[in-house]
């Protein structure tokens, strides 16, 4: 196990454990699922040992796309897999905040992968260079498929993806999956220990977990291209582990209660679009994990490199404005209001990772709009939201 730390987060990466981040802390508590039954337990996967059964330690990984189990040259099998969900990767490189990895090639498909971890410096996020080679004689077409299951630490956790006007759909489970709600346009995936699945393509480029009761938000972005064509049409993909029926692998398949061996957790899934990759050739995919502590009770509106909004700024009912978010990086957040002729601060407030900021404040006669800015440690603003009046 090698761990990677800075001012804010703590991050666990085990290579022998198929590549897997085990731990993304911040402040101490850990933002992803670990398998209790599993904990400390030895990889066998890579030995004559394993039983064959998926040994489920938790985390985040990194998959390949399309899955299936009808073309093993054209989709990935997995999980169980003895060589990229439960292989020993290798460490190619490793420094004080980075670390390189890379996984044994799959045999049937000619597949490896690596990534390069790196925690950023005076940041709540991790940067994830993930790549796929393929080491077939034949092209092959392949998406990179990073997957975190996350802790279900509250019993008011829910995960959002802006579906914007692009739509979802259900890909396992229940039709009326009470799970799925819409606000507006974010798909709010409230966990109830049901088991199902739900895909999106996410135009906006991120998807994020919450748990509400904390105040305590994990998200994870990254660079969406509306002309690529992505696995299942989905570039975000969440599932939720639970009881109930799905069918998958050419067989319905029955899930009992949560118990120990069917612990709670929910997936945030992001894929990458699907690339034509020459023999010897790769194709890459870059993304970022980020935690925060975030109002309590607050849903996540937007996710950014700075910061994640829960409420966006907004004239409430007594004529004055409101704005919430929390932070991946230290600075300064300032809202302002602009008339025709003037510019005047309303609130600058020191922010961080684990600094939220909750603003409400009055809007002065002849104001036309208002801004929300952040300010990093060095001066360098970006404009979170704006609002006009």
């Amino acid at each position: 196990m090698s761990k990677l730390k800075n001012k804010f987060i703590e991050v666990a990466v085990a290579p022998e454990l198929g590549g897997r981040i085990m731990e993304f802390s911040l402040s101490g508590r850990n933002f992803l699922f670990e398998n209790p039954l599993l904990k400390g337990a030895e990889n066998v996967q890579p030995t004559g040992a394993w039983d064959g059964k998926w040994l489920n330690y938790g985390g985040e990984k990194i998959w390949p796309a399309p899955q299936g189990w009808n073309d093993p040259e054209r989709e990935w099998g997995g999980p169980p897999d003895p060589f990229i969900d439960g292989g020993r990767f290798e460490v190619l490189a490793e420094g004080e905040n980075f670390i390189e990895i890379a996984s044994p090639v799959e045999p049937r498909s000619g597949v490896r992968i690596s990534r390069k971890i790196e925690i950023l410096e005076g940041q709540s996020r991790a940067k994830i260079s993930a790549k796929l080679f393929n080491r077939s004689g034949k092209a092959k077409r392949w998406s990179l498929w990073p997957v975190a299951q996350m802790a279900q630490t509250s019993e008011n956790c829910e995960a959002s993806v802006p579906v914007g006007g692009s739509g979802w759909k259900i890909m396992h489970g229940l039709a009326n999956n009470p799970q799925y709600v819409c606000d507006g346009g974010i798909l709010r995936v409230k966990y109830m220990r049901i088991v199902g699945k739900a895909g999106a393509l996410a135009p906006a480029g991120w998807t994020a977990f919450g748990d509400l009761a904390n105040g305590r938000l994990f998200a994870a972005s990254f660079k969406f291209d509306p002309s690529a064509e992505y696995p299942d049409s989905a570039s975000v993909q969440i599932w939720t582990s639970g009881e109930g029926a799905i069918y998958s692998r050419n067989a319905l398949r029955i899930f009992g209660a949560s118990g120990p061996d069917n612990p709670p957790y929910t997936e945030l899934e992001i894929l990458s679009p699907l690339a034509e990759i020459p023999p010897g050739g790769s194709a890459g995919f870059e993304y970022f994990l980020g935690g925060c502590e975030v109002a309590k009770g607050e849903s996540v509106h937007s996710v950014s490199g700075e910061c994640a909004v829960t409420a966006r700024l907004q004239k409430d009912g007594d004529g004055g404005f409101k704005f919430s978010a929390g932070f991946f990086k230290e600075g300064e957040i300032e809202i302002a209001a602009f008339s025709e002729t003037s510019e005047t601060p309303l609130l600058r407030k020191k922010c961080s990772p684990v600094s939220p900021v909750c603003a409400r404040g009055e809007i002065p006669r002849g104001a036309r709009l208002l801004t929300a800015k952040f300010f990093d440690n060095s001066g360098n603003p970006s404009t979170i939201d704006s609002i006009k009046l």
